[in-house]
């Protein structure tokens, strides 16, 4: 990780306002109705259910930067902290260089720059700019896919990675994957410490939400290899690609004729988030969706099962659950484990 000084470091913490608007937790105008010290916000703990919301941005912290406090699960985070738990990035280093990724080339922090009365043309102007940089770098390295086999070892085909638009950055060794707003970059050497990374100052929204618009089932995972893991295998995919999407997921998934299948990695963390991402998709959507403790075992997920048995054998264990689908009604076991499912 680059050197960052404290100075900087503290410069950073002043954008946890951005990082909670982007996270679906408030908005700018929040922080504007409120004068910029303290305003209401959804917890943005992954694992707590926050509704109504319960949580407060205090913007004049008595210890130093802002900080978020939720009145009802009692947690207090700094935006280091927060990208830590949303994130799943355990090291304050690797918080930090998150944190730089975001937010070291903005000017000001939402909480405080002054918003313009021609807000929504700067907003569509800025998001203009960063469309056509983003999609001219995509477009660099497709040119350069075939000159990393990261793809080929984990099961990929040519074809397929070609039509999906996957790059590969040279000069960072990393695989671009396109999202649906921007792109993920994934590290193809063992040694780097921070496997996914996104563009500077830009919110990686999911993958694959498309499928939202058709009839079937559609597995929601959090990775975009993962994403494209099932549907190399022939399925269909969406990948929420940051925890902070879920907010996104669950407001675009009303009134999709699709039926989801919540398969995070199994961890307590994951299994949490799984869980509350599948009530909220059914008791506040109402859609049909399906939580799978333990969907990819043996394997740890979808990439790790194509790469080990081919999109062959996962093809026939993705038709094997959209088959048993069938029986929500009934609790059931799979590989040994419970499996929670959720119906009209």
């Amino acid at each position: 990780m680059r050197y960052v000084d404290e100075n900087v470091k503290n410069e950073m913490g002043l954008y946890l306002a951005d990082y909670l608007i982007e996270s679906g937790c408030t908005t700018l105008d929040g922080f504007e109705m409120r004068n910029n010290i303290s305003c209401k916000v959804s917890c943005p703990n992954p694992a707590h259910g926050d509704n109504p919301p319960s949580a407060y941005y205090l913007g004049n912290w008595r210890y130093g930067n802002p900080v978020v406090h939720c009145r009802s699960c009692g947690n207090v985070w700094d935006l280091f902290r927060l990208i830590g738990v949303r994130e799943n990035l355990p090291e304050f280093s690797q918080q930090v260089e998150r944190a730089w990724e975001l937010y070291g080339s903005r000017d000001r922090s939402a909480a405080t720059r002054t918003v313009p009365k021609n807000l929504q043309a700067v907003r569509e102007e800025v998001a203009t700019e960063d469309k056509v940089r983003i999609q001219q770098y995509i477009l660099n390295s497709q040119q350069n896919i075939l000159q990393t086999d990261f793809w080929r070892k984990r099961g990929f085909t040519e074809d397929f990675v070609k039509a999906r638009g996957l790059g590969y950055d040279v000069q960072k060794k990393r695989l671009i994957i396109p999202t649906d707003t921007a792109y993920v970059a994934i590290a193809t050497q063992s040694d780097e410490s921070v496997c996914y990374k996104s563009p500077k100052g830009i919110s990686v929204s999911l993958s694959g939400s498309t499928h939202l618009k058709e009839q079937g089932g559609v597995f929601v995972v959090e990775r975009a290899l993962d994403a494209l893991a099932i549907e190399q295998a022939g399925g269909r995919a969406i990948a929420l690609n940051s925890v902070s999407n879920v907010t996104l997921l669950i407001s675009l998934a009303k009134d999709s004729p699709s039926w989801f299948f919540i398969t995070f990695d199994n961890d307590e963390f994951r299994q949490r988030m799984g869980n509350d991402l599948s009530t909220k998709l059914f008791v506040i959507q109402r859609v049909p969706v399906e939580f799978y403790y333990d969907a990819w075992h043996p394997y740890k997920g979808p990439t790790e099962w194509l790469s080990m048995e081919g999109h062959g054998r996962l093809s026939d264990h993705i038709e094997k659950m959209l088959l048993e689908s069938h029986m929500l009604d009934i609790p059931r076991k799979q590989n040994g484990k419970r499996k929670e499912a959720i119906s009209r």
